[in-house]
């Protein structure tokens, strides 16, 4: 017994929900709070230090437990957040798997057998073989232990998120040409995660003393943030055209 398209188009729309879930809108701010406890905790002990030495023990030594208190809250921070980046890639790279499962299933239920649609089906099955799972827990604690563990995280994340988008758009472009032959016009969305070479920027990181670094960890956050919220428009608008076919 066939599968009727609104059982289809009703699968679309709980995906598109689970995006509360799996599209999370990070902070800008939360990548740099670590170093800023860190600052912060070093500042305290450096006074606590000068306290001491002043003959000031008790105020030393509270200045040194709330500096390493500060550290351990840092670190679990730094985890928290590399944990946060790679489970949102993860979640919403297997969220976007099933929709466009969904979507084909839709369309081939509407008896639709353009040749776009094996194309769509073509950049599907690439998505599941090269969008797989990373370990978010394992890559976070590694990067907390081995600081250039981190800069692969970087380019990972740098790279996976702009193919994906790249994947997403070819998808998008072939379905936008099914729909025009029928009359329905979808507007593909607009490209918003840029290219970014690793090695230009871990070269600029160095020239720069640390400091470009600091607007890549921006871009690990804007990107998917950025990403994430134009999901939301074209999702919605996805919808209301696949019903009128």
């Amino acid at each position: 017994m066939s599968v009727p398209p609104e059982q289809y188009l009703e699968s679309l729309k709980d995906v598109k929900r689970q995006a509360e879930e799996t599209d999370y809108i990070m902070p800008i701010i939360l990548p740099f709070v670590p170093a800023i406890l860190a600052v912060i905790g070093t500042l305290i002990a450096v006074l606590g230090g000068m306290a001491g030495r002043a003959g000031e023990a008790g105020m030393a030594l509270a200045g040194l437990g709330a500096a390493w208190a500060l550290y351990i809250i840092a670190a679990i921070i730094f985890i928290y957040v590399y944990y946060k980046w790679i489970d949102r890639r993860n979640t919403h790279f297997y969220r976007m798997q099933k929709f466009f499962e969904n979507l084909t299933s839709y369309l081939e239920s509407k008896g639709i057998t353009d040749p776009e649609l094996a194309t769509i089906k073509n950049i599907q099955s690439d998505m599941k073989y090269k969008e797989t799972k990373e370990n978010a827990f394992l890559w976070a604690i590694l990067s907390a232990i081995i600081g250039i563990v981190a800069l692969y995280v970087y380019h990972f994340l740098n790279k996976h998120f702009h193919q994906h988008e790249l994947r997403e758009r070819r998808i998008l472009e072939s379905l936008k040409s099914i729909l025009n032959k029928r009359g329905v016009y979808f507007e593909v969305p607009e490209q918003t995660i840029p290219n970014r070479n690793t090695i230009v920027y871990i070269i600029l990181t160095i020239i720069t003393v640390g400091i470009f670094g600091i607007y890549w960890i921006y871009t690990l956050t804007k990107d998917p943030n950025n990403h994430f919220i134009e999901h939301r428009k074209w999702e919605e608008k996805l919808l209301d055209v696949l019903a009128r076919i």
